[in-house]
């Protein structure tokens, strides 16, 4: 319709947080030592021991030791910190000193359709949910006239108790039938298969169309485009 869309790459669902409008990921930013520095401190959602959904700060004490001498000072023991809530650990004084306070509600993948005088919001699929999109690729590669959306990721940079991000193998988001972005493809399905931290994708138009994906501390992988029609 001549309007720019936008595809919104973000963590994905496979994870290990809950994260949504009631229970939303948060950074507090507060000077904990006041020494003229904020100190954020990422909060999420878990049960408590009666099953009851409480916030309780994402790093371990070793981590937040690390970060400040307040958690040293005021915390007792591992046994006191696992249960305690950021609410227990910060306290009713530094909770009062937070500077801001950030939200998150969802760690999903979207479409963001541009309407004209509004933007509407479509999940991606949920093939599209298992890690992060971190690079993609616009092209009609179908040859129906429609732009097409070669999607890749994953993320290797996080802690060792979250983990590799690492299930998004390569996906296609195909126009098909005059319906815009509504075929995904796997990489079974489309030949496009990478292993590893997608950081850039670069496509080359030309006599013989490739793709090249950027790796993280990997060699870049190189794609040949086949020829094809609209089915």
């Amino acid at each position: 319709d001549g309007d720019n869309d936008y595809i919104l790459g973000n963590l994905g669902e496979n994870h290990r947080f809950t994260i949504n409008e009631q229970y939303p990921m948060k950074i507090y930013a507060l000077d904990i030592d006041l020494n003229g520095t904020l100190d954020p401190i990422p909060t999420g959602y878990w049960k408590d021991r009666d099953g009851v959904m409480q916030e309780y700060p994402v790093h371990y004490f070793d981590e937040l030791m690390n970060q400040s001498p307040y958690f040293l000072k005021n915390l007792d023991n591992y046994t006191f910190f696992s249960f305690a809530t950021i609410h227990d650990i910060l306290g009713p004084s530094l909770m009062e000193r937070v500077d801001y306070t950030l939200e998150a509600n969802t760690s999903s993948n979207y479409i963001l359709w541009n309407q004209g005088s509004n933007f509407r919001w479509e999940r991606l699929p949920d093939w599209a949910q298992v890690a992060p999109i971190t690079a993609m690729v616009v092209h009609d590669f179908n040859g129906d006239s429609y732009p097409d959306v070669l999607l890749a990721g994953n993320d290797h940079s996080y802690d060792i108790s979250t983990g590799y991000y690492d299930a998004n193998k390569g996906l296609l988001l195909l126009s098909k039938n005059g319906q815009p972005l509504s075929d995904l493809q796997s990489s079974s399905q489309s030949g496009f298969m990478v292993h590893g931290m997608v950081g850039s994708m670069l496509f080359m138009d030309g006599e013989t169309p490739m793709l090249v994906a950027g790796l993280n501390r990997k060699k870049a992988k190189i794609f040949s485009l086949n020829s094809s029609s609209e089915d």
